[in-house]
């Protein structure tokens, strides 16, 4: 089978949309299907597939040419709708209710995602996301909660809603208390700053930092499918999650806890402590990427 992509992914450290889209094109390469990408759509008259990652122009391919296409030959078109336009692109949900109308199929990240854009398509299915293997791989319950505790986030985007203003009186908090410290990985506001920051980190980074800290927090709100939350639970951090997260609130389950503002934030630490721990104890993620590509790749399959 001829898959179509309408996007290669980036390498480095880059958002999660990438990480998917490596290991769809994986999965489709271990079945033997062909995947094309970009330029080459005019280049062949036999795709049996189209797969918009992201239905915005760029400088080879817009929308348009997926449903000029769609009329010439009759493929089909099957969108993912990863990116809700909630960080900073209302430009991109406007797109997204004028061409997800036009697709044969809709994939969501997430419930939470297929309700936010609420489109009346007949096909629609949630593919939940997935950390990648190597995340999975690395397990370590000797961790002990029993001195100062290292509070951890980590993300690619520096859009507001990832709740840098959260982060910073949880910041401030930490850096006047003898229990808690924290630590913000990834890229920031400029004028934004923490007193333990790291650069945004790829796969190995991300595995030889985490571990080092013991409970995850994510401020950040709306998010159509977190890819942050699932690394932490996959590296056995108990999350601790805003009530408007969106899918990290689906995500999370049973472990974690959700809070309304900086003063919840502060309370549950200061008082869930044991059990934040016995979530600890309980963290197991078997779900990996190469599993969530196979849901994908399957489904692909039978809608040819």
């Amino acid at each position: 089978m001829k898959i179509y992509f309408n996007r290669r992914p980036i390498q480095g450290p880059w958002g999660g949309g990438s990480k998917v889209l490596f290991s769809l094109l994986e999965e489709c390469r271990s079945r033997n299907h062909t995947v094309l990408f970009e330029e080459q759509l005019n280049s062949t008259s036999d795709i049996d597939l189209l797969f918009c990652v992201d239905p915005r122009p760029n400088q080879f391919v817009t929308f348009q040419n997926l449903l000029d296409y769609k009329e010439k030959y009759g493929t089909k078109i099957i969108q993912r709708v990863g990116d809700l336009g909630t960080h900073g692109k209302p430009e991109l949900f406007e797109l997204l209710k004028k061409t997800t109308p036009r697709a044969d199929a809709l994939i969501f990240p997430s419930d939470w995602a297929k309700n936010y854009l609420n489109q009346n398509v007949e096909k629609q299915y949630v593919i939940k996301n997935a950390p990648l293997p190597e995340f999975i791989s690395y397990k370590d319950h000797e961790k002990s909660f029993n001195g100062k505790i290292n509070l951890v986030t980590h993300h690619w985007s520096d859009n507001v809603n990832k709740g840098f203003d959260l982060y910073q009186k949880l910041d401030d908090y930490c850096l006047n208390s003898d229990k808690f410290t924290f630590t913000y990985i990834g890229r920031k506001p400029q004028n934004v700053s923490f007193s333990h920051h790291l650069p945004p980190q790829d796969v190995g980074g991300l595995i030889d930092e985490l571990p080092n800290h013991h409970i995850y927090v994510t401020a950040s709100k709306l998010e159509a499918g977190a890819n942050h939350v699932l690394e932490a639970m996959a590296l056995n951090l108990p999350v601790l999650f805003h009530q408007d997260g969106g899918s990290i609130n689906e995500y999370c389950g049973d472990y974690g806890f959700s809070y309304g503002d900086v003063g919840e934030l502060i309370y549950i630490l200061e008082n869930y402590m044991n059990q934040i721990y016995s979530i600890f104890l309980s963290m197991s993620h078997a779900r990996s990427s190469k599993n969530m590509a196979q849901e994908y790749i399957n489904l692909l399959e039978s809608l040819v």
